[in-house]
């Protein structure tokens, strides 16, 4: 039986919404008036299930490795984020929790740390503690692009589509041309009635990427 993939990986697939036919994007976006957006988003990813077995997973052997070196340097902020991220590629939140908060705990204004957090929360469906997490990552490192834009993908995987947009508007301010965010926010302005401004962040997001164009 295959893993499941955890929420944040798949609201990434969401923008890949774009790279279909119009037609079909634009009967989407008629359609989730009556079913659930996302639910035609999962009919999507069925689709694309093999880009997820595409990450390369962490082997047991090496994230045991991990393990001896945090237990032999307690105080080893990296060791404890590798850790946490090694356990985040083989779908095991519980311990890639326990490693980014003992990350935390070393290094309170580590962005990453918190980025880490998040994405661990969200494996284990903690949504709320996902996002404070997120905007902790985002107090702490203001110029991280990343930071916003996830906080904003974490905004949409529990619906608040509304929440989504200064995250994602903050994300092309701070870099201008990141060509995903803008695609995610062509996106999440459409879904929330504002087709002028839907329409010019998809122009950007085609003009930085031509992959995103039509």
């Amino acid at each position: 039986m295959p893993a499941v993939l955890p929420p944040w990986r798949f609201c990434t697939l969401i923008y890949n919404i774009y790279t279909l036919p119009s037609t079909f994007v634009h009967y989407l976006l008629e359609y989730q008036a009556q079913v659930p957006f996302l639910l035609a988003v999962g009919i999507y990813f069925l689709f694309h299930y093999s880009e997820y077995s595409m990450t390369d997973p962490a082997d047991a052997e090496s994230i045991q490795n991990l393990k001896d070196l945090v237990a032999k340097n307690p105080n080893d902020i990296q060791a404890c984020m590798n850790l946490g991220n090694a356990c985040l590629k083989e779908l095991n939140g519980t311990e890639a929790l326990d490693a980014f908060q003992k990350a935390a705990r070393l290094q309170p204004d580590c962005a990453e740390a918190y980025f880490g957090l998040a994405k661990a929360f969200d494996s284990l469906q903690r949504y709320d503690e996902m996002l404070d997490a997120f905007k902790e990552a985002c107090w702490i490192k203001p110029d991280w692009a990343d930071a916003h834009y996830n906080l904003g993908l974490g905004y949409m995987v529990v619906g608040l589509y509304e929440d989504a947009l200064e995250p994602l508007k903050e994300a092309v301010k701070v870099k201008p041309d990141y060509a995903e965010a803008h695609r995610v926010l062509s996106l999440v302005f459409k879904l929330t009635g504002f087709d002028e401004q839907s329409a010019f962040h998809k122009k950007e997001a085609g003009r930085l990427n031509p992959d995103f164009a039509g």
